[in-house]
Formats: C-alpha cells, structure tokens, sequence
C-alpha cells in the first residue's frame, strides 16, 4: 500500500487516459503519406477520425496497440517507426515540449523526458540510471503494447537519438541496445542509430559516456526555461496520471524483489484478487511471470555492470538458490549465459 494506505492507481488496457492527438495523429499523418487509407489505419480501434482531430479525446492502450498492428502490417517499408520517432521531440505536447526545446544539456533533456513523460511518451516508460562513467535510458511497457512494442520503442530511441543530437547540435557517442532480433533489413536501423547498433540484447536501453551530460548546449533560454518549467510542473500535478498496470506491477517488484516474488502478494499490495490481476494483465498481452521475469533481468545487469557484483553474488541477492540456477534462468531470459552476455555487449566497458 502507499503511505496513505490507499493502494496505488493505476488504468488498464481498456481505459481511455491516453491523449488521442499529438503522437498518434503525427502517425496516422505519416501513415496516410504513404497512401494507407485513414478508415483502414482506424479499423478495429474504436477510434474516428474526429476523435484523432479533438484536443480533448482520449484513447486506450488497447486501441493504441490495435493502431499499431494496422500500420505495421500496411506499411511495406518497415522504416515508418522510425520516420515517425525522428519526429516525436521536441514535439508540440505543450510546456514539456518547450522545457525539452531549452534543456540547455543532455541531462536537463533526460531528466525531463523521464519527469514529463507521460506527455511527451505516454506509451511507454524511459527509465534513467547512472554511474560514474556510463549513462543509461532503457525503456518498459507502460500500458500494454504487447506485440507493438517493438515498433514503439524504437521510434522513441530513434527520438531521443535525433533530437538530443539536433539540441546538441552535433552527433551524441549514443549506444544504443535493442531486445528484437537483428532484422534481414538493417541498413534503416543504421542510418538512425548509427554503428553501434546491437540487437537481441534482452533489453531496450541507451547508453552515453556521463561526461556528455553536461556539455552546454546553444541557443538555449534559462527566461523561457524557467516560466515553463513552472507551468509544466503545475500541468503535471493537475493531470495525476496514473501508471498504467504493467508499468505499475513492474515498478513495485523493482522496489522489494524479495518480497513481490508472486502473483498474490502483488496482488494484494494493488488491492484487487489474484484472478483479477491475472484477467488484467493478459488484456495487457502480458503476464506477471514475463513482468517478473523482466525485473530480475534488468536487476541482474544492473548488479553486473553498474555495481560490478560476480554471478555467485547476483545470484545470492536474488535468491536463486546457487549461481548455476541462475546462470539457466539468465540464458532463459537473453538466450546467453551471463559470460557470453557479458562478452558480447559489455555494458560496463567502452566498447
């Protein structure tokens, strides 16, 4: 429960939250570009096309996913995620949009896509962690995109990529990870993420070198910075948004592994029945086993590769029984052991 008691809120595929404008309307613009008809684009959403054109209308999860099947199985060129990415930031979201326009430095610019996003990437979650050296975004589903998340977040990575750089106003040293498998395709992928592109990395991340972060960057307003700054933070207060369920029950077993370790103890934290939860989750197209799954990844590389920690202590802090335990439940989730995950990609090491 919260400190009041209350259990946590939280919207449902189902539940219309999400702003119907802005990012889906840029991709049904981009779509329609390519002439996909906007009836077929909609088909199976329960959207209009008045409801994309009103400020005021909202969609769910689940119609957002339902988008995204449509597009990817109407656009022939496989690049329109990313098109669309390249165009997502600054964006016209409103006060965010500007206080992104003037971060004045990389991690201005982080720190308010992760403080804002529910405006400016309702979507989906971008997560910040830093060490001494490295700097690292990687990105969870925040209300259920199921298969379309794929599409999603590499327009958001390709977003971060372009306008970070365009803000800079040179090319960033940004690395960049995908958990997809390496297309037959991947000379679109280069163009917008560059050489050090990896695939089939078990996690959707990017990473920079800490000294970037705070570089200057030109052209920048500290007047205008500070008046959106104020209006941004009362716009968000106003808006309360909850965190949509699978971000929410990813959330709480980041917060205590050792305690949310079922379906029925988180369960029973967010205040609804185990069934419920489960129902819930798989409108979601997910499950809390590929959530907690997806946890004890990210916790096991971050111990490695932030924290420095061996396999035998990984295994340990997450009580997997003993290390050979763990090594098979990390080759479960990569398809790597730890060693040769660590020989591929090296997160912790300049590569």
């Amino acid at each position: 429960m919260t400190s009041s008691g209350e259990a946590p809120r939280f919207y449902t595929a189902e539940d219309r939250v999400l702003a119907a404008h802005h990012q889906v309307a840029l991709l049904i613009e981009l779509a329609m570009s390519r002439n996909i008809a906007e009836d077929r684009l909609l088909r199976n959403t329960g959207l209009f096309p008045s409801d994309i054109r009103n400020a005021s209308q909202k969609l769910s999860a689940s119609a957002f996913r339902r988008l995204i099947t449509n597009v990817s199985g109407m656009d022939s060129s496989s690049a329109l995620n990313l098109l669309w990415g390249s165009q997502l930031f600054p964006g016209h979201y409103g006060s965010p949009s500007t206080l992104l326009a003037h971060s004045g430095n990389l991690m201005a610019f982080l720190e308010t896509l992760v403080r804002f996003r529910f405006f400016l990437c309702p979507f989906m979650a971008p997560n910040l962690v830093k060490d001494d050296q490295w700097t690292y975004l990687y990105w969870t589903d925040a209300g259920g995109l199921g298969k379309a998340k794929p599409f999603v977040v590499t327009a958001l990575m390709s977003g971060v990529r372009s306008a970070s750089n365009w803000l800079a106003g040179r090319t960033l040293p940004w690395q960049i990870y995908l958990k997809q498998p390496q297309p037959k395709n991947t000379s679109e992928y280069l163009v917008a993420f560059g050489e050090t592109l990896r695939f089939s990395a078990g996690i959707d991340l990017m990473r920079i070198e800490s000294r970037a972060l705070f570089e200057p960057w030109k052209n920048v307003s500290e007047l205008v910075r500070a008046s959106v700054l104020s209006e941004s933070a009362e716009l968000l207060n106003n808006a309360q948004p909850a965190h949509g369920l699978p971000e929410l029950v990813y959330r709480v077993i980041l917060s205590d592994p050792a305690n949310f370790r079922s379906l029925s103890v988180v369960s029973d934290y967010l205040g609804t029945s185990p069934a419920t939860l489960k129902r819930r989750l798989k409108e979601c197209e997910t499950s809390y086993q590929i959530i907690y799954d997806e946890a004890r990844l990210h916790l096991s590389l971050y111990q490695f590769y932030v924290k420095g920690w061996s396999h035998d202590e990984v295994a340990k802090w997450l009580e997997c029984c003993d290390s050979a335990n763990f090594r098979r439940m990390f080759k479960r989730w990569t398809g790597l052991t730890p060693t040769e995950y660590r020989s591929r990609f090296r997160f912790g090491t300049t590569q």
